[in-house]
């Protein structure tokens, strides 16, 4: 047999081993409403799913979750004024909650709720800026974890026309306090 012959058997399984690393999201949409994305997502490594060990499902009331919600506030950088605002836009938390409580009640112990909102504001009266507000939600135990990744973040321009990035629980992209 030649060296090069032996080299190509090698090399062979390597695409398979190289597989097994790789970890890819499983989404699983539940809750679409104008601009506000809500869904669960999972990770599978080749065909098991990655445990996470939630305690879903679980039944929460939409009112709940939007007083839960409505409590969390942010103070903006000092060169923005050092003020305190809510985390979850206004005109955005009912829904938001609505979203959140169905995919809670959906979910399975290996999968978070991700919720992506964007509020539109009109510039001029022709133009919209976008802002994004993003966050992972999880029961454990008796308690709501909530992981907010981006709270009325402008959307850039090279963003608006492709994917949004979403929220990962570890990530911070943007400061918040």
């Amino acid at each position: 047999m030649s060296l090069r012959a032996l080299g190509l058997l090698l090399l062979l399984p390597a695409p398979l081993l190289l597989s097994a690393c790789i970890t890819r999201q499983v989404r699983q949409d539940v809750y679409q409403k104008g601009h506000i994305e809500v869904f669960l997502r999972s990770e599978k490594r080749l065909t098991s799913v990655v445990a996470k060990n939630y305690d879903h499902p679980a039944n929460i009331s939409p009112m709940r979750i939007a007083h839960s919600l409505s409590r969390l506030d942010i103070r903006r950088p000092v060169s923005e004024g050092n003020h305190r605002v809510p985390a979850i836009p206004t005109e955005l938390l009912y829904s938001v909650a609505d979203g959140v409580s169905r995919a809670l009640s959906r979910a399975g112990p290996d999968q978070e709720v991700v919720v992506m909102a964007i509020r539109k504001q009109r510039r001029l009266g022709v133009l919209d800026d976008d802002y994004l507000t993003s966050f992972v939600a999880y029961v454990r135990g008796d308690r709501l974890f909530l992981h907010l990744s981006r709270t009325d973040w402008e959307v850039p321009e090279k963003h608006k026309n492709q994917k949004l990035p979403q929220p990962r629980v570890g990530e911070n992209p943007t400061k918040l306090r």
